[in-house]
């Protein structure tokens, strides 16, 4: 029996991973296809690729809904809670960071932005997006399959 005392930290790792993670993730990655646009050896703009939607693992976790209907060990949670609690502190402290610098952003205007703004903004964007993969890694563990929540 799975401890009840792990199943909250499990729900908000997950929820985090599948939605407000992906939507920050998702929002840098327009912003950034906006601000540079992928050109060619001619330097003529093109649309940027993605990523191969076939490269995904057939086994991997790749909703809320399939990461809550599995069924999972007590010693792989246990070994990993410590771990988890720790990530998802740090999650709380770069969205927080994310979401001041969103605000001072959106009061400049795209165009207006400071520099020191737009630092802040790719650093705190790309802690939150180093911190998700160290999620997902450390939920793998958990769950015993691969987890693609996010897609670079």
């Amino acid at each position: 029996m799975v401890d009840p005392m792990a199943i909250p930290i499990l729900l908000k790792a997950v929820d985090f991973l599948f939605g407000e993670g992906s939507k920050i993730l998702e929002e840098r990655k327009e912003r950034r296809k906006k601000q540079s646009p992928v050109r060619n050896e001619d330097g003529i703009e093109v649309a940027e690729k993605l990523g191969d939607s076939s490269a995904l693992q057939e086994d991997a976790i790749k909703t809320r809904e399939e990461a809550l209907q599995v069924r999972l060990s007590e010693t792989s949670i246990k070994a990993t809670e410590s771990k988890l609690n720790h990530l998802l502190e740090l999650l709380d402290i770069h969205r927080k960071n994310y979401q001041l610098v969103m605000s001072q952003y959106d009061k400049w205007g795209s165009a207006l932005v400071p520099q020191i703004i737009m630092h802040n903004l790719e650093e705190a964007e790309d802690r939150v997006l180093e911190t998700t993969r160290e999620l997902q890694e450390v939920l793998s563990k958990v769950y015993g399959k691969p987890i693609q929540a996010i897609k670079d």
